[in-house]
């Protein structure tokens, strides 16, 4: 990890989970001109603009927003971060291969080890991929709710979730605990 006073990058594996800069607004934004991407997102619209992202860019205002690039290939496939509550988002090129789990795994540790007590997040109610990715981070569901989708046009069905810093260090210790291979 390597840290300033306003921004810091993470490294897993396979990922560089690093600060936004004006150059990832073009590519950012083909990724997320996929309906199948936006659809996703509360606050996205589609089609989305290339001035709409270096807006977005210039107003960060949270150190925990990153974009998720790809270590051998270089290329940023997504944006992942932490606010009033965790999100994030994949281009589809990327989808299935685990890279949104690792970088949220990424992001979730930092924010716990260094400054959280507890963090929310939801997804939309049909988005079992999205839903999945936060349960096998540890999140539990507190609350439907209904959410309004840009992209859509509508309102969702959505599912609030929690994860409490209890539940992340215990799932920490058992992640760290000697296992026992006696039979």
């Amino acid at each position: 990890m390597t840290t300033d006073s306003q921004s810091f990058s993470l490294e897993t594996d396979r990922l560089i989970l690093r600060p936004l800069s004006q150059a990832d607004a073009a590519p950012l934004t083909r990724l997320l001109n996929d309906f199948e991407v936006s659809k996703w997102l509360s606050r996205i619209r589609y089609p989305y603009g290339v001035i709409e992202m270096q807006w977005f860019i210039a107003r960060l205002n949270s150190p925990y927003r990153f974009g998720i690039v790809h270590k051998d290939s270089g290329h940023i496939m997504g944006v992942i971060g932490i606010a009033e509550h965790l999100g994030y988002w994949l281009g589809q090129p990327y989808w299935g291969h685990g890279y949104m789990s690792e970088a949220a795994q990424a992001v979730v540790d930092h924010w716990f080890a260094h400054d959280g007590l507890s963090l929310a997040s939801y997804h939309f109610v049909e988005n079992a991929k999205s839903r999945a990715i936060l349960k096998g981070l540890g999140f539990e569901d507190t609350e439907p709710l209904q959410q309004y989708s840009m992209a859509r046009s509508q309102t969702v069905a959505a599912q609030a979730m929690s994860l409490t810093r209890e539940v992340w260090t215990s799932r920490k210790s058992s992640d760290t605990a000697p296992h026992n291979n006696a039979h």
